[in-house]
């Protein structure tokens, strides 16, 4: 009996502890998602800076590119993991 207890509680503790993981993942790729968007906002602005008046427009647009592509791919390994961590614990569920 007391075996099984502590199984369930186990148990109980890994759902918790994946959801918490899945609200985090969620909250860090909305955080970088709105940081990049900011940074691509104001970065016409900012890049001539950086760069020089006269920096190359190539690089520039590349540069563009990172900014919006490492956020993109980080939100889509959040969404990816998430999704595996809800079959996790729905199969947790399922053993209670």
């Amino acid at each position: 009996m007391a075996a099984k207890k502590i199984d369930r509680e186990l148990v109980m503790f890994q759902i918790d502890q994946l959801r918490q993981d899945k609200i985090v993942y969620t909250l860090e790729s909305s955080a970088l998602s709105l940081l990049a968007f900011l940074f691509y906002i104001t970065a016409p602005a900012i890049l001539p800076n950086v760069f020089g008046p006269l920096g190359d427009p190539s690089v520039q647009k590349q540069v563009l590119s990172v900014i919006f592509g490492a956020p993109f791919l980080y939100w889509v390994f959040a969404i990816l993991s998430n999704i595996v961590r809800v079959k996790r614990i729905k199969r947790l569920e399922s053993e209670l």
